[in-house]
């Protein structure tokens, strides 16, 4: 069903509230899964809050954010148990503070869970006139290449560049099927394109129930598993704020840095324009309209959204369902 942008808002912040959230973190999340499913990531919209609903680590203690080192060019973070879509955001809005010291930060956070869309956080650092790297390890759902049952996140490389009057980010999952999707059409009964899972039995499957009991498989076989490892291994630099025995595969790594260091503003900003302008005037392959760079997308689909989104009416009632437990007193907040 289609719901206003303002209904959507409305009604996650309701249900995150029938969850216990406070208004402000409520608008937080609500922020960041409204402006999913704009962009045109429906899995990584609304369906989002039922995850939230069941996940394990709500039931454990949480605290505010916590610095737990820090140099004039670095920061490390203790997420306290916060849902990233909460942590993450707060995180950026610390690197934009040592950057406009530093022009560089390197941060690190570790104990939080559920990022979502790392397009979202690196926006705000491009906006800012910043380049960023963000990678993101999760916990097991994903086999390395060659196994039979998972080790990896989908553990996805996100990295943003400043350009107006949108930054153009890149942002990719290093496995064949973003979680969310895959849980999403698990509750909803639908399979999954051939290629994507494997079932507990270490055997391909398009059912998405069989694959959330087995594994994603990682994007582009051997290629994509090697980039896991990747992020897996870097995502530790922000799980080492845990002990051993509750490191739970989350883990974020997050370099952001004024592009002045290495070049002058305009000159890598022309050069990214007319990169930018090379690629969308090559000959088209047979079949294609147009060529795009990354981002165009998700810029397109906002703007047409503006006319609502679409939201699957099961989700809609489970939502609703939420939002009944909560104060009603939670005001729509207009998307940041």
């Amino acid at each position: 069903m289609r719901l206003s942008v303002e209904d959507a808002q409305s009604l996650s912040q309701r249900a995150l509230a029938g969850l216990g959230y406070s208004a402000e973190q409520a608008a937080m999340i609500a922020d960041h899964l409204v402006l999913n499913a704009m962009s045109g990531y429906s899995f990584a919209g609304l369906p989002r809050i039922l995850a939230i609903k069941d996940a394990k680590e709500r039931t454990l203690p949480t605290q505010d954010l916590r610095i737990v080192s820090e140099t004039a060019v670095s920061l490390q973070l203790d997420g306290g148990n916060q849902v990233a879509y909460i942590a993450l955001t707060q995180a950026v809005d610390l690197v934009l503070e040592k950057l406009k010291l530093s022009r560089v930060c390197l941060m690190s956070m570790g104990n939080s869970w559920y990022a979502g869309r790392s397009f979202n956080y690196v926006e705000k650092l491009g906006r800012a006139g910043y380049a960023a790297l963000l990678f993101i390890s999760g916990p097991p759902l994903v086999a390395p290449h060659g196994a039979a049952k998972p080790l990896f996140g989908t553990n996805p490389i996100c990295v943003a560049f400043p350009i107006d009057p949108d930054p153009i980010i890149v942002d990719l999952g290093t496995s064949a099927a973003m979680a969310g999707e895959v849980f999403l059409h698990a509750m909803l009964g639908k399979e999954m394109p051939p290629g994507v899972g494997m079932g507990p039995d270490g055997l391909p499957t398009q059912n998405a129930a069989e694959i959330v009991k087995g594994a994603i498989l990682p994007l582009a076989g051997h290629k994509g598993s090697a980039l896991s490892f990747a992020v897996q291994a870097l995502g530790l630099f922000g799980a080492t704020v845990l002990p051993q025995d509750r490191r739970d595969g989350f883990g974020y790594l997050l370099l952001a840095f004024d592009p002045t260091l290495l070049c002058p503003r305009e000159a890598f900003v022309t050069a990214l324009a007319e990169l930018r302008e090379k690629i969308v005037q090559l000959p088209r392959a047979p079949g294609f309209e147009s060529i795009e760079v990354p981002s165009d997308r998700t810029y397109r689909n906002r703007r047409n959204a503006q006319a609502g989104i679409e939201v699957d009416s099961d989700v809609v009632r489970r939502l609703e369902v939420l939002a009944e437990a909560s104060s009603g007193n939670v005001e729509a907040v207009p998307i940041g």
